[in-house]
């Protein structure tokens, strides 16, 4: 009998924005709770989830300079190997975002999950 191979799963780091600016598109931890659920199914796994509290978002940054670093750090720590935010980025804030972090992947759209993962 040939040995079972290891399936490789990405491992994932959810963001999300809690903010009374983004009302119903603000994150909250059901919907991250959520977003997890929704990795899991596609194949993922779900390495941390970071959540932060702003009155409104960075124009730049989206999350803050700040939760970036300790975004980028969670990264490096847990060897994951995408981001995905529960609010959509604007293009600019997507390219900052991107050129900061060590991962192959940085998603800004949740309803994408299942296809990010397959690998066919």
């Amino acid at each position: 009998m040939l040995p079972k191979k290891e399936e490789i799963r990405d491992k994932v780091v959810l963001v999300g924005l809690n903010s009374p600016v983004l009302r119903e598109d603000s994150a909250t931890e059901e919907s991250m709770d959520e977003l997890s659920a929704l990795v899991e199914t596609a194949g993922g796994e779900t390495a941390g989830i970071v959540l932060q509290n702003r009155p409104a978002p960075d124009p730049r940054t989206f999350i803050g300079e700040g939760k970036v670093a300790e975004v980028q750090l969670y990264v490096e720590n847990v060897g994951a190997t995408m981001v995905i935010f529960d609010n959509d980025l604007s293009p600019s804030q997507q390219r900052v975002l991107f050129s900061a972090r060590n991962v192959h992947s940085l998603v800004h759209q949740h309803p994408s999950v299942p296809k990010l993962f397959s690998h066919e």
